[in-house]
Formats: structure tokens, C-alpha cells, sequence
């Protein structure tokens, strides 16, 4: 009789405990979905033929998304890279172009030194460094050409680019001026944003900044064959020197879609028109 109360009131116990855990498991199962669902973020909000907040269809979206982003980031620098070597490989040609004019008589000199045994007869001397300079000259101005081609087919090529890369670079300072303008000092966002216009600034002074350089080298052409020790030349040298700075006259410069040239000039009127936008918002937003 004793025992059969026991298991009697053992299984009255284990009935009413069983709902309980069942009830537990289902708040617990419920609180796991809770904290899953809410950590359910995605990279960028799209659309998507499925339930992004189901799997598996949340993990195909992210993966999509993450690749997408890898992808654009990667062609976005890419771009920049290609841009700024071509412009930095311009300039160099137009140190090496201004370094060759300025040396050019002395190069002469140095290589008619091969032609020691035959220096004792002054024609043939004379004659000799007119060939040499007349060849080491036309180098120089074949040289010039080349950089002007160069020039021109980048700018055919990547002007309308340049444009829309310009386009979206104020697009972007725009939006994180107003960014800043709307955030208070004490918001968990508000470090980013400066963050990011830093480097949206800073992608712009690249392209401003060798821009720049490449008018300035090109402009220093005339100065390099005018310093080139000229005097005492003949005619056709002389001649040829100055076609070179008459063409100088006209600096080298690209363009964002022929509308404006990158140069820090440039460059100075977009911070002035980010800072101009910035105090006009603060002013609103106060």
C-alpha cells in the first residue's frame, strides 16, 4: 500500500513538472529565436525573391551581398589605381623629358669622348657634335610628342570617368556634411562620418594633386631648353629649341569631362563649397 502511494504521487509529480519543462523549452527556444532574429542584419538592404529572415535563404543573401561588396570595393580601387599610375607615370616622363633638355649639351660632350683619336681635326670634331646634338635634340622633342599623345589619349579616355568619379565624390561630402550636421558631437555615429570624408577628401587630392604636378612639369619644359646652354649653336638647333617653348607655352592638364581641370585649384573650391554647405545645414538644423 505504502509503495503503490509512492509511485502514485512520483508520477503525480513527474505530470505536473513535464508541462513545466515543455513551457521553459519554449520560452528558452523563443528567446534563442528573439536574439537570432535580431542579429539577422545584412550588409545593405535589398530585395530578395525569398524571406531574408528564413534560412537558408538569409545565409544565400549575405554571402551574395559580402561578394557584391568585395567586388565593388575591389573595382573601385582598381579604378583609382590605374588612374593615379598613369598620372604619376606622366609626370615622371615629364621630370626625365625636363632633365634631358637641360643636360642635353652636356650629354653631347660626354659622347663624343668615344671619338678621342679624330677630336684633333676641328671639322670633323665640329661636325661630329653637330650630328650628336642634332640627334640627342631630336630625341628630346620626339620625346615631348610622345608625352603630349599620351596626354591626350588619357584624357579621350578618361575624362567622362573622372567626371562621374568627381560627381560622386561631392555627392558623398554633401551627404556626410549632412551627416554631421544632424548627429550631435556625443553620437555612437558621428566618428565615422568625419572618418569617411576624410578618405572621400583624400581620394579627390590624389587626383588633384598629380594633376596639378603634370601642368607644373609641363610648363618647366620651356625653362629646361631655355638653360640648356644654347648659346653658340647652330641655326637649326636653335630653331628647334624654340618650337620646343612655343609649344610649352601651353601646359599639359586634364580634365573632369572637359568642365574643370584637376588641379589643386580645384581641389580648394570643392572644400570651400563642403565647407560653405556645412555651415548653411548647421545653421538650419540649429
Amino acid at each position: 500500500m505504502v509503495v503503490t502511494t509512492r509511485c502514485a504521487s512520483a508520477a503525480y509529480s513527474s505530470t505536473r513538472s513535464t508541462p513545466v519543462l515543455i513551457e521553459s523549452t519554449n520560452i528558452n527556444a523563443t528567446i534563442n529565436n528573439i536574439i537570432y532574429e535580431k542579429y539577422k542584419i545584412l550588409p545593405y538592404k535589398s530585395w530578395a525573391p525569398c524571406n531574408k529572415t528564413i534560412s537558408p535563404c538569409f545565409e544565400y543573401t549575405f554571402v551574395i551581398q559580402a561578394i557584391g561588396l568585395y567586388l565593388y570595393g575591389y573595382y573601385i580601387a582598381l579604378v583609382d589605381i590605374i588612374i593615379i599610375g598613369v598620372l604619376v607615370h606622366l609626370r615622371a616622363q615629364l621630370i626625365i623629358l625636363n632633365r634631358s633638355l637641360t643636360t642635353v649639351i652636356q650629354r653631347t660632350h660626354n659622347a663624343i669622348k668615344k671619338h678621342r683619336d679624330q677630336l684633333k681635326d676641328i671639322e670633323i670634331s665640329s661636325a661630329i657634335f653637330k650630328k650628336t646634338l642634332n640627334n640627342k635634340l631630336s630625341e628630346c622633342i620626339d620625346h615631348h610628342q610622345l608625352i603630349i599623345d599620351l596626354t591626350d589619349e588619357m584624357e579621350a579616355e578618361f575624362n567622362i570617368l573622372i567626371l562621374f568619379q568627381f560627381f560622386g565624390s561631392l555627392l558623398l561630402v554633401c551627404l556626410c556634411m549632412f551627416q554631421m550636421s544632424i548627429n550631435p558631437l556625443n553620437s555612437p555615429a558621428y566618428p565615422s562620418v568625419p572618418l569617411y570624408l576624410t578618405w572621400v577628401l583624400y581620394q579627390l587630392f590624389i587626383y588633384c594633386y598629380f594633376g596639378q604636378e603634370i601642368s607644373t612639369e609641363s610648363e618647366l619644359i620651356a625653362e629646361a631648353a631655355y638653360n640648356c646652354e644654347w648659346i653658340g649653336t647652330e641655326h637649326k638647333v636653335q630653331t628647334s629649341l624654340m618650337l620646343l617653348i612655343n609649344r610649352s607655352q601651353r601646359p599639359l592638364y586634364l580634365t573632369a569631362g572637359k568642365f574643370s581641370k584637376l588641379s589643386l585649384e580645384t581641389y580648394a573650391s570643392i572644400i570651400r563649397g563642403g565647407g560653405s554647405y556645412y555651415a548653411v545645414l548647421s545653421r538650419v538644423n540649429e
